[in-house]
């Protein structure tokens, strides 16, 4: 039965989710790779180094190969997952969000028990983003609560950013944060303010005081990512600007270019090589994945993903594209002839 399932499925979405505009055909039908859940899942993240990732659902963390989807191990088997995961660089620490318990850190050779638990900032009130450094020493958590920053090797609270800060800039009232990630050097962390949300604040991690403030023409930022390129990409709704997507200079904080958008983003991922853009729409797109070339400014390729919301992407190393949807599967698309490549699904009841 099994056997015919899988059959009827990869017929389903060879026809179904395919490249748009005639961009490219499909590949062949052995070269497809099926992966495997037990459930929807909550969150998802590719290792920094391209060849593992890692959803979280009700049962644990459960990582997989990227080449071939195959899994790998389940983390904290029986257990919540969390809501929002990250990995170091180096792919040795795993680290999960999860309400009331905190952020437990997880080491790669260890999947029974957390190597140390950062606890909820405030309980209730969930986090959103975690990011490691790209030294792997320092872990950002921001959303609900005030952000905090934490020395990892040391199990210590770096920094916290005040919760009712006066911004010196704008005379705004700061509050929580909502979205965060480091530059490539470390150097600045980049946060949405939770309250004022269309404002992202840079700090400057050397003295953990406020460097820049980006306005962007946007009512409520989304999605942000900093690619290896030193470029920041914003992602977000309003009706003040006609794009949803903005691109900053990371040196200078200038806006550097607006690429062209009808409706507001869930997810914005920067290739490894950071030439390459992938930006997630809700469902009501026909197209739920773009991919858009810096070079050529210029959408090159566009996914539809059974028509559910792309909600989280990340990038292989060898520049698959990858994204989690709203009904909790995983799509794996290949840039060389633009077609559905994989899905990491779960059994649906019968």
């Amino acid at each position: 039965m099994r056997y015919f399932i899988l059959i009827a499925l990869i017929s389903i979405l060879l026809n179904s989710v395919i490249a748009h505009d005639d961009l490219a055909t499909c590949e062949k039908p052995d070269s497809f790779r099926f992966g495997y859940s037990d459930m929807p899942n909550y969150a998802m993240m590719i290792s920094p180094q391209g060849d593992q990732l890692a959803i979280a659902d009700d049962a644990g963390i459960h990582t997989y190969r990227t080449d071939n989807l195959r899994k790998i191990t389940t983390f904290n088997e029986g257990n919540f997952g969390g809501l929002a995961i990250s990995w170091s660089s180096d792919n040795h620490y795993l680290a999960s969000y999860v309400p009331i318990t905190g952020v437990e850190v997880w080491q790669s050779d260890n999947t029974l028990q957390p190597l140390i638990t950062i606890p909820d900032p405030i309980p209730q009130q969930d986090v959103h983003t975690l990011k490691w450094s790209h030294d792997d020493t320092k872990l950002v958590l921001a959303g609900e609560a005030p952000t905090q920053i934490w020395d990892v090797d040391n199990d210590k609270l770096i920094f916290e950013m005040p919760y009712f800060a006066r911004d010196p800039f704008t005379d705004r009232k700061s509050m929580t944060h909502s979205l965060a990630t480091w530059s490539p050097d470390d150097r600045y962390l980049i946060v949405t303010q939770y309250e004022n949300s269309e404002q992202v604040d840079v700090w400057d991690t050397t003295n953990w005081q406020l460097s820049q403030v980006l306005q962007s023409g946007m009512d409520f930022v989304t999605s942000l990512d900093w690619s290896s390129q030193n470029q920041i990409v914003l992602a977000g709704s309003g009706l003040r600007n006609a794009t949803d997507v903005e691109i900053w200079n990371g040196d200078t904080f200038e806006l550097e270019m607006l690429v062209p958008g009808v409706i507001a983003p869930f997810d914005v991922a920067w290739s490894p090589s950071g030439h390459l853009l992938a930006i997630g729409y809700p469902s009501e797109k026909d197209e739920e994945l773009h991919i858009f070339e810096i070079a050529s400014q210029s959408f090159i390729a566009r996914f539809v993903t059974d028509h559910s919301s792309v909600r989280d992407i990340g990038w292989s190393s060898d520049d698959f594209v990858f994204a989690r949807t709203h009904d909790g599967k995983v799509y794996k698309w290949n840039l060389i002839d633009n077609c559905l490549a994989g899905i990491i699904t779960y059994e649906e009841p019968y």
